[in-house]
């Protein structure tokens, strides 16, 4: 576990002198490993892309093979299509989104805020349920956004 991890208030909260519940922590640290390789493989991507872009001019200026371009062209097309057809962008921003959502969930916990303000035991309860219910829909997102992708149509030729 990173040193910045493991002092994050996630791993370190206490109420009544117990810690937040496992399975929040556990799902929590997921979310937030989750967004950093999205977020990685998202950039990566479009420096990729950017970098291929910028090649095809200077191949061509350069007078250098043609091949060149068109690999470079090649590219572009592959690490576009990657980039999207992974959703990469739409699972960091929603790993991201539900990284917080927990976090709020917790802070309400840790600080008795409603629907919290109950018996630790029951405040517990609430908090599990109401963390599967943040990650259900997650989960449900997750899959309308890839029968979405899945169901597009594919692009249409030009004709001349």
């Amino acid at each position: 576990m990173a040193k910045a991890e493991a002092e994050h208030w996630m791993l370190t909260g206490e109420r009544a002198g117990r810690p937040l519940p496992d399975v929040v922590v556990r799902r929590w640290s997921w979310f937030r490993r989750r967004a950093r390789r999205s977020r990685r493989n998202y950039v990566t991507a479009e420096v990729v892309s950017v970098v291929a872009a910028a090649a095809v001019p200077v191949f061509a200026t350069l007078r250098w093979d043609v091949a060149l371009s068109a690999i470079a062209g090649a590219v572009v097309l592959i690490a576009t299509t990657v980039r999207t057809v992974l959703g990469f962008h739409d699972d960091w921003v929603e790993y991201v989104r539900l990284r917080f959502d927990l976090e709020r969930e917790a802070t309400a916990f840790l600080y008795r805020i409603e629907p919290y303000d109950t018996e630790d035991t029951e405040a517990v309860r609430t908090l599990v349920i109401r963390n599967d219910d943040l990650a259900a829909a997650s989960r449900s997102g997750w899959l309308n956004r890839r029968q979405q992708v899945a169901a597009a149509p594919p692009p249409r030729e030009k004709t001349p």
